[in-house]
């Protein structure tokens, strides 16, 4: 229920207070037996209102988050924009324009792998780094090895600072993710990089990458498409570095903590003053 997703498909049945049929799918944890209570629970808040009459304000992500709660009957004066942030861990002497590609996140069906791995039949000549662990590794190592692709390195979990210089090395980042994220922290991580990102062009993703100017936007599970973005970037050096270098730039405007506490105490000051 929480991640919209159901079957490795976008599902938002349940957004207009049907909460009943997460019970018949098993929503949460695979479950129909413990999605009962759960179900339950959201439909006695629903009822009541709790959700709408007993909280001031909800900060949205992105603007597509907002879109969905609007879209929920939520009362718009109450959904503020906030994104995400992350710290500053660049070094302009260590920045270096990569020679591979790079994945960085979960490695579950709704990350998008299989749409990443089917692309990669196609760039032989193009090194892929994924980074991340998760309950499909194994399956899409797998698949990787039945497809004979040689050039995808899986680089297992890397802690926090490791990951962020592997990010620093690459020429730039994929994100092919077939849910709407919640964010994507991951892009805000390689704009601070002055990595473009490539991403599906699908919920929150579609919300920061602005296609051609701090990367490109491609149709969720096109693997011809996402072949052809991968492509085009990897032989256009100077695009590359001129959408890297306006990822950095909005990164500086958006994404800083200095700018997140300014919007946060932006909403708080404002929720106040709707003496709510």
């Amino acid at each position: 229920m929480a991640f919209l997703m159901r079957s490795g498909k976008i599902c938002e049945e349940c957004k207009d207070g049907k909460f009943f049929k997460s019970i018949a799918y098993g929503c949460f944890k695979g479950s129909k037996l413990q999605s009962i209570p759960i179900a339950f629970m959201l439909k006695l808040h629903w009822y009541l209102k709790t959700f709408k009459k007993k909280i001031d304000g909800y900060i949205c992500l992105t603007e597509s988050q907002r879109k969905i709660y609007l879209e929920a009957g939520f009362d718009d004066k109450k959904l503020y924009i906030k994104p995400n942030f992350v710290d500053d861990t660049f070094e302009q002497d260590k920045y270096r324009y990569g020679d591979y590609a790079v994945f960085i996140g979960r490695l579950g069906e709704e990350k998008g792998l299989r749409t990443l791995i089917g692309a990669w039949r196609d760039l032989s000549d193009i090194p892929l780094k994924i980074v991340g662990d998760g309950p499909g590794a194994e399956e899409f190592k797998s698949l990787v090895s039945e497809l004979k692709i040689k050039n995808i390195d899986f680089l297992g979990y890397k802690p926090y600072l490791e990951y962020r210089m592997i990010l620093n090395d690459s020429r730039f980042l994929i994100m092919p993710s077939i849910s709407y994220e919640t964010f994507g922290l991951t892009i805000v991580e390689a704009f601070s990089h002055c990595k473009p990102v490539i991403a599906s062009n699908l919920g929150a993703m579609a919300d920061i990458v602005k296609d051609k100017e701090t990367g490109l936007l491609f149709t969720p599970m096109n693997t011809q498409e996402l072949a052809e973005k991968v492509r085009w970037l990897w032989n256009n050096p100077e695009e590359c570095k001129r959408m890297g270098l306006n990822a950095r730039k909005e990164y500086e405007e958006k994404y800083t903590p200095e700018r997140n506490y300014e919007m946060m105490m932006t909403i708080y000051k404002e929720v106040m003053r709707l003496g709510r």
